[in-house]
C-alpha cells in the first residue's frame, strides 16, 4: 500500500475506535483531499463541524473547505463553466471566512482567495464581491513584514522576514 493509503487506513481505524482528535480528522480529510476523494473529505469535515471541540480547528477546516471547493474547480471542465464559478466563488467565500477569523494570524487563507480572485479575472469570471487580489495581497505582505504585527512571533514567516532584515 501507498503511504497515502496507510494514512487514511490509520485515521480511519482510530476514528473507528473513538481516540482520534478534531486535529487528527482534520489531517484525515486533508489525506481524503489529496487522493481526491472530495465528496468523503467534505461529508467528513461535515461530521468533523459539529463535534464540541470543533471551534479549536476552524480555521483549518474552513479552509480545507477552501481546497476542496478549489479543486472541484480545476477538477470541472470548461464545457461546465457555469459549476466551474460557482466552485470558484466557493473556494473564495471559505477561503476569506478562515482568514476573517483572525487576519494577522491566518494570512495563508487570505493569499489562497488573493490568488483565487486573480484566476477568476484571468479567466473572466466576474467576483465583484470579494476585495481586488492585489490589494489583498498587499495588506497581507504588511502584515506579515510589519513587527508585531502576525499573532506568533516564531512563525515562519516572521522568521524568514527577521532573518532578511540581518543580511
Amino acid at each position: 500500500p501507498t503511504r497515502r493509503s496507510s494514512d487514511l487506513l490509520l485515521a480511519d481505524a482510530m476514528f473507528e475506535s473513538g481516540v482520534a482528535s478534531t486535529e487528527s480528522g482534520v489531517q484525515y480529510a486533508q489525506a481524503l483531499t489529496d487522493t481526491r476523494s472530495l465528496s468523503a473529505a467534505e461529508a467528513f469535515l461535515d461530521w468533523l463541524s459539529r463535534r464540541a471541540d470543533a471551534a479549536s480547528m476552524a480555521s483549518e477546516i474552513v479552509g480545507l473547505r477552501g481546497r476542496i471547493a478549489k479543486q472541484h474547480h480545476i477538477n470541472t471542465p470548461d464545457a461546465q463553466i457555469d459549476r466551474a464559478r460557482r466552485y470558484l466563488v466557493e473556494s473564495v467565500r471559505h477561503y476569506l471566512a478562515g482568514f476573517d477569523l483572525d487576519r494577522s494570524v491566518y494570512f495563508w487563507h487570505g493569499i489562497n482567495a488573493a490568488a483565487l480572485i486573480a484566476r477568476a479575472h484571468r479567466k473572466g469570471i466576474p467576483v465583484d464581491q470579494f476585495p481586488a487580489s492585489k490589494a489583498l495581497a498587499r495588506s497581507i505582505v504588511e502584515t506579515v513584514t510589519s513587527p508585531g504585527k502576525t499573532g506568533d512571533q516564531h512563525d515562519v514567516w516572521r522568521i524568514g522576514r527577521s532573518e532578511e532584515r540581518r543580511v
